[in-house]
């Protein structure tokens, strides 16, 4: 009973490897412009830019990327404008995340008809398999927007922007997107948890009574 006592605990503080925090990508260092099907890398991750012939995105947005000029919150986000749609998945391939917020404006002032009213994340999960989530979105003023439970083990996560129907092209701004990375467990708590449940199978080996001889 002590061996699986000592066993269960040991699981308990090594069998879950590394805790993790969550990160912040602010788009305050870094820059890139790309035309639709183009990559640009920042704070440990891609972002590609998808939509239509014209789609491009621009980091950081400055005031005067937009006319008559860009919403701001003080800081630098990421702008999608032409319709863009944007990509976001990690530089180390085969790695997973979970997505846990980001904050949303509309592009232009002065009430331009191309920012977006909604927007929808949709997430690729590992293994296959998408969660999905759509916003209603206030354009003219940057908002935080938190998501469900469902958006963990992701392998990419796609942002696209949506406008009523009638209006085309449409834009916005994305910062401070916060993410959880995966955790990774440490490999002497693999080696410890290996070494207690060898110690527990030996010693039940021990503790096992003979059978008697016929």
């Amino acid at each position: 009973m002590l061996t699986c006592r000592w066993f269960l605990l040991s699981v308990s503080f090594f069998g879950f490897g590394t805790l993790t925090k969550a990160n912040v990508i602010d788009f305050e260092t870094g820059s890139f412009l790309l035309g639709i099907g183009q990559t640009g890398t920042l704070d440990g991750f891609n972002f590609t830019a998808g939509g239509q012939s014209s789609s491009f995105l621009l980091a950081p947005v400055m005031p005067n990327s937009c006319i008559p000029s860009c919403i701001s919150n003080g800081t630098q986000p990421l702008g999608a404008f032409n319709g863009a749609t944007v990509m976001m998945d990690p530089i180390i391939s085969g790695e997973t995340f979970a997505l846990d917020s980001f904050d949303v404006a509309g592009t232009a002032t002065a009430g331009s008809t191309r920012n977006v009213t909604s927007i929808r994340v949709i997430g690729n999960l590992v293994g296959g398999g998408q969660a999905t989530q759509t916003f209603a979105v206030t354009p003219n003023v940057f908002q935080t927007l938190t998501l469900n439970s469902s958006f963990v083990e992701l392998t990419s996560v796609e942002f696209d922007g949506l406008l009523p129907i009638g209006l085309n092209s449409p834009e916005f701004q994305l910062d401070n997107i916060t993410y959880t990375p995966a955790a990774v467990p440490e490999p002497s708590s693999k080696l410890l948890v290996a070494t207690v449940l060898l110690a527990a199978a030996l010693a039940a080996v021990r503790r096992k009574p003979l059978e008697p001889l016929p």
